[in-house]
């Protein structure tokens, strides 16, 4: 594997951040690309963020169900805006 950087950011820390193993995950999701070597470089950065974007999705999605659940029934009920 290259030792490629972006912004001083490994293939290989991007990769975690991809597999949500690394707390600096927005690195990944929050960079503007300015620059890139070649297409290739940039289609694996794009499929790296993609796959982010859906692992937290998934997260965010079951902890609101999660949570909707323990929400008491008076309160879910509840029409005040």
């Amino acid at each position: 594997m290259s030792h490629t950087t972006l912004f001083c950011t490994t293939w290989e820390q991007l990769e975690e951040m991809a597999r949500l193993s690394n707390p600096f995950v927005s690195t990944s999701v929050d960079l503007k690309i300015v620059y890139y070597l070649d297409e290739k470089n940039s289609q694996r950065f794009m499929e790296l963020r993609d796959a982010v974007d859906k692992r937290l999705a998934h997260l965010l999605a079951s902890k609101t169900c999660r949570t909707s659940k323990s929400i008491p029934r008076r309160l879910k009920n509840d029409t005040r805006t």
